[in-house]
Order: C-alpha cells, then sequence, then structure tokens
C-alpha cells in the first residue's frame, strides 16, 4: 500500500446460504490506527453496488496478529454474475476513498463469481 507500507491488507469475502459478506485482513508492522473502507462493485465495468452512498469504514488498531473487518451485504438481493470486493486502508482521520462516485478508485479488489 503506497500511503502507508507497513500495513498489509487482503480483500475476501464468504458465500453462505447465497448471503455475501465482504471482509479484509489487516496486519502491520507495529500497531497502527487506521480505518478500513468495503465496498462491492459489479464486474466488469466497476460500477459502485453496495454500501449505499459510501463505502462502510471501520477503525481498528493494526498489528502482527490479522484482523478481519467485515460486513455482511445487507437485504439487497444479488443477481448471479461477477463482483468485485474492494478495500482501501488510510491513516485513522484521513479523508476516505470517493468509491461511490469514483470507478478508478478501486484500493485491493478481489473477485467472485455468485451462482
Amino acid at each position: 500500500m503506497r500511503e502507508m507500507p507497513a500495513v498489509k491488507v487482503s480483500p475476501c469475502y464468504v458465500i453462505d446460504g447465497g448471503k455475501v459478506t465482504l471482509a479484509a485482513d489487516v496486519t502491520a508492522d507495529k500497531p497502527t490506527d487506521v480505518t478500513v473502507y468495503l465496498w462491492l462493485s459489479t464486474s466488469p465495468g466497476n460500477t459502485y453496488l453496495y454500501p449505499p452512498a459510501a463505502p462502510y469504514a471501520q477503525t481498528v488498531t493494526a498489528g502482527r496478529a490479522s484482523q478481519r473487518v467485515s460486513t455482511p451485504v445487507g437485504n439487497m438481493q444479488l443477481k448471479p454474475g461477477r463482483y468485485d470486493v474492494h478495500v482501501s486502508v488510510t491513516a485513522k482521520g484521513a479523508s476516505p476513498p470517493k468509491a461511490a462516485d469514483n470507478a478508478t478508485v478501486t484500493g485491493y479488489s478481489q473477485w467472485f463469481v455468485l451462482q
């Protein structure tokens, strides 16, 4: 991550009974307060989809032990197809990514196919 080279992040997802949960695993070389942002887009096309209006945000203290940040995709009914889970990490208090209105902001991504 260019802005925070000591912080490592991996996007992931969980599909259970057709319900999707967006997730990211975060670690850091030393304890660091960060805000983790998660969002979902359609793929191809990178059209912002969820959460409504702005990415999910959670502030955590990242350290050597992996820490998972997650949020279920609410009552939205996802159609079968390909989706991208995106994650971006900033220093606590920094400006959030403009994911909802800027398709070029993708952070780190992980795609999945919903059957």
